[in-house]
Protein backbone atom coordinates (compact mmCIF):
# COMPACT_ATOMS: atom_id res chain seq x y z
CA UNK A 1 0.00 0.00 0.00
CA UNK A 2 1.50 3.68 -0.59
CA UNK A 3 2.20 5.82 2.28
CA UNK A 4 0.70 9.48 2.08
CA UNK A 5 2.24 12.09 1.57
CA UNK A 6 3.96 13.69 5.32
CA UNK A 7 1.82 16.43 6.34
CA UNK A 8 2.59 18.74 9.43
CA UNK A 9 -0.67 18.02 12.09
CA UNK A 10 -0.92 20.08 15.35
CA UNK A 11 -3.01 18.36 17.98
CA UNK A 12 -5.65 19.66 19.62
CA UNK A 13 -7.93 18.22 22.59
CA UNK A 14 -8.63 18.42 26.17
CA UNK A 15 -6.14 18.95 28.33
CA UNK A 16 -7.20 21.01 31.16
CA UNK A 17 -10.01 19.43 33.49
CA UNK A 18 -8.72 16.37 33.28
CA UNK A 19 -5.42 14.42 34.55
CA UNK A 20 -1.91 14.84 33.10
CA UNK A 21 -1.79 11.47 32.87
CA UNK A 22 -4.77 10.70 30.91
CA UNK A 23 -4.11 13.84 28.55
CA UNK A 24 -0.62 12.88 27.81
CA UNK A 25 -1.99 8.80 27.03
CA UNK A 26 -5.07 10.22 24.97
CA UNK A 27 -2.37 12.84 22.80
CA UNK A 28 0.08 9.92 22.58
CA UNK A 29 -2.35 7.89 21.42
CA UNK A 30 -2.98 10.17 18.54
CA UNK A 31 0.36 10.94 17.64
CA UNK A 32 1.89 7.29 17.60
CA UNK A 33 -1.93 6.90 14.92
CA UNK A 34 -0.52 9.69 12.94
CA UNK A 35 3.36 9.23 12.60
CA UNK A 36 2.18 5.24 11.75
CA UNK A 37 0.72 7.47 8.80
CA UNK A 38 4.16 8.81 8.01
CA UNK A 39 2.77 12.49 9.15
CA UNK A 40 4.72 14.73 11.40
CA UNK A 41 3.27 15.65 14.54
CA UNK A 42 2.96 19.19 16.45
CA UNK A 43 2.22 17.11 20.30
CA UNK A 44 1.54 20.33 22.60
CA UNK A 45 1.80 17.90 25.44
CA UNK A 46 5.61 18.28 24.33
CA UNK A 47 6.38 21.90 23.28
CA UNK A 48 8.87 23.84 25.28
CA UNK A 49 6.42 25.61 28.19
CA UNK A 50 8.82 27.48 29.74
CA UNK A 51 6.79 30.27 30.50
CA UNK A 52 4.94 31.74 33.59
CA UNK A 53 2.96 28.44 33.92
CA UNK A 54 -0.55 30.49 33.85
CA UNK A 55 -3.43 28.83 31.22
CA UNK A 56 -2.86 31.79 28.62
CA UNK A 57 1.25 31.20 28.70
CA UNK A 58 0.41 27.77 27.35
CA UNK A 59 -2.18 28.84 24.94
CA UNK A 60 0.42 31.61 23.49
CA UNK A 61 2.67 28.93 23.40
CA UNK A 62 0.42 26.11 21.60
CA UNK A 63 -1.28 28.64 19.08
CA UNK A 64 2.13 29.84 17.80
CA UNK A 65 2.99 25.95 17.45
CA UNK A 66 -0.49 25.92 15.13
CA UNK A 67 -0.03 29.35 13.25
CA UNK A 68 3.26 29.21 12.87
CA UNK A 69 4.62 25.33 11.87
CA UNK A 70 1.37 23.60 11.37
CA UNK A 71 -0.18 22.13 7.54
CA UNK A 72 -3.65 20.77 9.78
CA UNK A 73 -5.31 20.34 12.83
CA UNK A 74 -6.54 17.05 14.06
CA UNK A 75 -9.17 17.72 16.54
CA UNK A 76 -9.15 14.73 19.22
CA UNK A 77 -12.34 13.32 20.77
CA UNK A 78 -13.50 15.08 23.60
CA UNK A 79 -11.89 18.61 22.02
CA UNK A 80 -15.40 20.19 22.15
CA UNK A 81 -15.12 19.87 26.11
CA UNK A 82 -11.93 22.31 25.79
CA UNK A 83 -11.91 26.16 26.30
CA UNK A 84 -8.52 26.20 24.63
CA UNK A 85 -9.10 22.93 21.65
CA UNK A 86 -12.69 25.43 21.15
CA UNK A 87 -10.07 28.33 20.39
CA UNK A 88 -7.64 26.32 18.57
CA UNK A 89 -9.99 24.95 16.44
CA UNK A 90 -11.54 28.66 15.85
CA UNK A 91 -8.32 29.78 14.74
CA UNK A 92 -7.66 27.14 12.63
CA UNK A 93 -10.95 27.78 10.78
CA UNK A 94 -10.65 31.47 10.32
CA UNK A 95 -7.00 31.18 9.02
CA UNK A 96 -8.19 28.00 6.42
CA UNK A 97 -6.19 25.92 8.31
CA UNK A 98 -7.54 22.19 7.47
CA UNK A 99 -9.01 20.66 9.78
CA UNK A 100 -9.64 17.28 10.83
CA UNK A 101 -11.69 14.89 13.29
CA UNK A 102 -10.37 11.65 15.10
CA UNK A 103 -13.73 10.01 14.80
CA UNK A 104 -13.21 10.52 10.77
CA UNK A 105 -9.66 9.40 10.28
CA UNK A 106 -9.08 7.50 7.80
CA UNK A 107 -5.48 7.86 6.22
CA UNK A 108 -4.86 11.33 5.97
CA UNK A 109 -3.36 12.46 2.09
CA UNK A 110 -1.62 15.92 1.62
CA UNK A 111 -4.21 15.95 -0.70
CA UNK A 112 -6.44 16.33 1.71
CA UNK A 113 -5.19 19.44 3.85
CA UNK A 114 -4.66 21.92 0.48
CA UNK A 115 -6.85 24.66 1.51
Amino acid sequence: MERAHTVRIYLSGKITGQSITISKAVFWSAEVKLKQQGHEVINPMELDHSHRGDWISYMIVDIEALIRKAEAIYMIDGWGESRGARIEYAIAKELGIPILFESCNAAISKAEVKP
